[in-house]
């Protein structure tokens, strides 16, 4: 009992300090504009952003807000990961079972608190309970178990040990060739996005709480870069795609960071997109060889290998699906990519190259063994 009430405290923790992050921006807007309507008001709008960042839908009546801002995805998953940290030295719980037990209460506490924020929202603007409740539990679920798993508090065994750290390391890899290539893309649009902001005129708790919103969809636009660079491209509404084909250009909204959707994909981003994938595939599969047991033959190392690929892919898949969904009304009905596709060409590519390396790996170090031995 002890380490579901520190699941369940933990769970509050963390929906209360998510809650503050978000409402800090959000009110120094409010103050900027002059304080004018009521800080109900404002903080309901904050408790929106905090359900859309859970992976919640904000709708109204005819347009739709679903591309989560993963940038606060991630700080309330690693807020998830404090508090269980907390939870767990404070209830003793250093058993599975009681672990699971601990991960289970602060998932369902945090998405009771997010269904009940969604059905006391004083705006028009509503997330839907259920699906509140359903995708604020996975994020803390997802938050907490890796904390623990990050502390080492809870070991993973057997297949998964061996293939998760591998589909992880090449995932993060692939992230990384996205990240540097929006980086780049962000330099190169520097004065672009200057503009953006000069015609918003946002004022100091405005700019405050502009530019929270573009670190918080930062990740966000990583996702759709690595979208291109493995393939699907990307849409951002109805007359912008972008790929590794070409862009087709069209009206957008003036938000600073689309500022960087460039013009033409450089000739450069294909031959980054080729070497992260494969670059991530031999990382995988050097990287099971390394946790397989001695006696493990090339054919198992190979199937090692294309599962990292595989659960790689899916991981990457799950973050394309969050980044796309509605963005607004009209063209922006739908933004984003192909989730599908993303998880189908990295699971591929990268599981190929990675049961290659992993048997080639097995092969030449039983080769070197047999030699030994004679």
């Amino acid at each position: 009992m002890r380490a579901a009430a520190g699941g369940a405290l933990a769970g509050v923790w963390t929906a209360v300090v998510g809650l503050a992050v978000v409402a800090a921006p959000v009110l120094l807007a409010w103050l900027g504009a002059g304080a004018r309507e009521p800080m109900g008001d404002a903080l309901s709008v904050a408790a929106t952003g905090w359900l859309l960042g859970l992976g919640a839908t904000i709708s109204t009546g005819s347009a739709a807000w679903g591309v989560v801002p993963l940038g606060l995805t991630l700080v309330l998953a690693v807020l998830a990961a404090r508090a269980a940290g907390w939870a767990v030295d404070w209830s003793g719980a250093d058993q599975r079972p009681a672990l699971l037990l601990l991960v289970v209460a602060q998932a369902a506490t945090g998405g009771l608190l997010a269904a009940t924020a969604a059905t006391l929202s004083g705006l028009p603007v509503r997330a839907d309970p259920g699906e509140a409740a359903a995708r604020t539990a996975l994020v803390l679920a997802v938050g907490a178990a890796g904390g623990l798993l990050g502390e080492r508090r809870w070991q993973l065994q057997g297949w998964w040990g061996r293939v998760g750290p591998a589909a992880l390391a090449s995932a993060a890899l692939i992230v990384c060739v996205a990240a540097g290539a929006l980086t780049v893309g962000l330099v190169a649009s520097a004065g672009t996005i200057v503009r953006l902001v000069g015609q918003i005129d946002p004022g100091l708790g405005g700019a405050a709480a502009l530019l929270a919103l573009c670190l918080a969809y930062l990740p966000t636009a990583v996702v759709w870069v690595l979208a291109v660079l493995t393939g699907p491209g990307v849409s951002l509404g109805a007359q912008v795609d972008v790929g590794l084909g070409g862009v087709t250009s069209g009206p957008l909204p003036g938000v600073p960071l689309l500022g960087a959707v460039p013009t033409s994909v450089p000739a450069s981003w294909v031959a980054a997109s080729a070497l992260g994938l494969v670059a991530a595939g031999v990382i995988a599969g050097l990287l099971v060889v390394r946790d397989l047991p001695a006696a493990s033959g090339p054919l198992l190392a190979g199937a090692a290998g294309a599962g990292a690929g595989v659960l790689a892919g899916a991981g990457l898949g799950v973050a394309a699906w969050a980044a796309s969904g509605p963005l607004g009304p009209g063209d922006l009905a739908h933004v984003g990519t192909q989730p599908a596709a993303v998880a189908v060409v990295v699971g591929l590519v990268v599981g190929a190259v990675a049961a290659l390396v992993a048997a080639a790996a097995v092969r030449r170090e039983q080769r070197r063994s047999a030699v030994g031995d004679s």
